[in-house]
């Protein structure tokens, strides 16, 4: 989605800053970090990206090609570098943190020395506690009775390498002893730049790290931490779940409208997260929403709480994202749902012949996008409840048939809606059916599917056929296509009403009556008298007229004859083989 520009009344450097920002987003990682570079005020550009464009760039570049840009980060776009990328769930990850320190210092080692020393002490005091064991030597102790493994730089503070947890000893060996050895050196630069600066302040520090209570420095750094990523979006995941919740689009006109303040003028020119807008690509309804609105200042709010409800997704789904490629997935499922809540509203508003573009400008104007979100993902989540009541009582369940009775397609329709958080079936794809709802004509033809596999289902509660799955080795469980042809094929050819493959021979000239004559080699369709009786056996079996049967199983029933015409059509009797007639159970 293009980002429209800021307003025209802004600064000239300003103006032209954010031109280079937005041209630099849209640049391949070398490029970017070229333009970086050869910029006429490198700093400036790179602190005019937001923390999570900064965060995302870095990851794209690779860390080992971005030490330049580390180098001309601000401390707050570094911070939330370590926010996202020192913590495991609520604990400190210490391979992480160590990677991330020392690429930081490799990057600028006065901009380290002067941030962690001066305003991240008891950060830096707990590293150097989890990672090093500090041994002060008395003063009456010989030199050759220290322990073995330690170092030391004043011949007073000695310190070696801890051990590693057992999660992390249990890595590969070579991974484990590189990074052993680069938390070694980067350790050794850092103290011996510390020393250069100031040893009265190492020995203290060093002093002071020895006596830390760790829980305690962890704990607050975890609260700060989970504060600086709330404001982004990225909340704990009790609160992020909550996204989750269904809301009615009935209810949106009885709910408060979100404060949207005016923004100061020195607001106006801050740092906007754009990479979440920026990979916002087709042509959802959101997207074009958005491609409607023409105020500046509300379309940096609007790219603000975007990016703040992908963060929560992502808390929500607790999927670590590192780059824009990962990114994508979160956006076009935020984009998804937010156009399901747009359309959904829109269908029960009282102005039909509004541009529905034009209300979706007033929904998100006057409603947060979180609320949008939880409209159309309870769209997903009516349908997926609507499944599982269904499942509980349903015919199939009762007689001990597992979901797979159901065919490949209505399986895959099935398997979505009854997983933890419903997915759509996209059929079209050669892998990777399952993705998320993107439109509401998919909710509309996956709750189609469902009404007709409820249908058939309390058909087939009615025919009550015979049928005992204990009694049918696995390899030959029915579906429900040749479960009712077979049934049909048996009683036209008077074999009985149990469930039995219908011997090949008696079969062949059932087979042939139910096409049209055709030339030898053509595909042959399948006689309107066939479908009729087809009907006719079921209206006996369940009690129902043709009438109520049509608009129930008519469309299932006409599919099934065109099944029947695309797999057997051009098939003679004569070469008939079980073993490759999935519709008819033939023995």
């Amino acid at each position: 989605m293009p980002i429209k520009e800021i307003d025209s009344n802004v600064p000239s450097h300003i103006r032209k800053l954010s031109q280079a920002r937005k041209a630099l987003l849209k640049l391949e990682p070398a490029e970017a970090l070229a333009r970086i570079l050869d910029a006429d005020q490198p700093a400036a550009l790179v602190h005019s990206l937001s923390a999570e464009d900064f965060y995302f760039l870095v990851h794209d570049i690779g860390t080992a090609d971005a030490l330049p840009l580390l180098n001309l980060a601000s401390d707050q776009q570094c911070e939330y570098l370590l926010d996202l990328e020192a913590w495991h769930k609520d604990r400190m990850d210490n391979a992480g943190l160590s990677l991330w320190l020392d690429l930081l210092f490799k990057a600028n080692p006065s901009r380290f020395m002067r941030w962690f020393v001066q305003e991240k002490t008891e950060f830096l005091k707990h590293y150097l506690y989890t990672n090093i064991e500090i041994y002060l030597r008395p003063h009456d102790q010989e030199a050759s009775e220290i322990p073995e493994g330690f170092q030391t730089r004043d011949d007073v503070l000695y310190y070696r390498l801890r051990r590693l947890p057992p999660d992390l000893q249990a890595a590969e060996p070579e991974a484990v002893r590189q990074f052993e050895k680069e938390r070694q050196a980067f350790i050794d630069r850092f103290l011996d730049q510390m020393i250069d600066l100031d040893m009265a302040r190492y020995q203290t520090l060093m002093l002071e790290a020895a006596a830390v209570l760790p829980a305690e420095i962890e704990e607050e750094a975890f609260r700060r931490r989970n504060v600086r990523l709330a404001e982004k979006g990225f909340m704990a995941f009790d609160d992020a779940v909550g996204l989750y919740q269904s809301l009615k689009a009935n209810d949106l006109p009885g709910l408060s409208a979100k404060v949207s303040a005016t923004p100061q003028p020195l607001e106006r020119y801050l740092p906007v997260p754009t990479t979440h807008a920026g990979v916002l690509e087709g042509d959802s309804l959101f997207a074009r929403t958005l491609r409607g609105l023409d105020d500046g200042a509300l379309l940096q709010q609007l790219q603000t709480e975007f990016a703040g409800l992908c963060n929560r997704i992502i808390s929500a789904d607790k999927n670590p994202i590192r780059d824009r490629k990962q990114l994508q997935p979160v956006v076009r499922k935020a984009a998804g749902y937010l156009s399901i809540g747009l359309e959904t509203a829109y269908r029960r508003q009282d102005a039909p012949e509004t541009p529905i573009e034009a209300f979706g400008s007033t929904l998100i104007t006057r409603h947060p996008l979180e609320r949008l979100f939880r409209v159309g993902y309870g769209c997903a989540l009516d349908l997926k409840w609507r499944a599982e009541r269904w499942r509980k009582t349903g015919w199939f369940t009762q007689v001990g048939l597992t979901p797979a009775f159901w065919d490949e397609h209505w399986l895959g329709v099935l398997g979505g809606l009854l997983i933890k958080r419903p997915m759509f079936y996209d059929s079209r794809r050669k892998a990777d059916r399952y993705r998320e709802f993107e439109t509401l004509e998919e909710i509309e033809n996956t709750a189609a599917v469902l009404r007709h596999i409820i249908a058939m289902d309390n058909l087939l509660a009615r025919l009550d056929p015979p049928i005992a799955t204990a009694d049918i080795p696995p390899g030959m469980l029915p579906t429900y296509k040749n479960l009712i042809l077979t049934l049909w094929g048996r009683e036209e050819l008077h074999l009985g009403k149990d469930l039995q493959p219908i011997p090949l021979d008696t079969f062949r000239p059932f087979f042939e009556d139910l096409f049209e004559p055709a030339a030898t080699g053509t595909a042959r369709t399948t006689r309107n008298r066939r479908k009729e009786d087809l009907m006719a056996y079921l209206a006996a079996g369940t009690g129902l007229d043709a009438c109520t049967l049509g608009e129930e199983v008519g469309r299932t029933l006409e599919n099934l004859f065109r099944e029947i015409e695309r797999e057997l059509g051009r098939v003679a009797a004569a070469d008939l083989d079980p073993r490759f007639v999935q519709l008819f159970m033939l023995a």
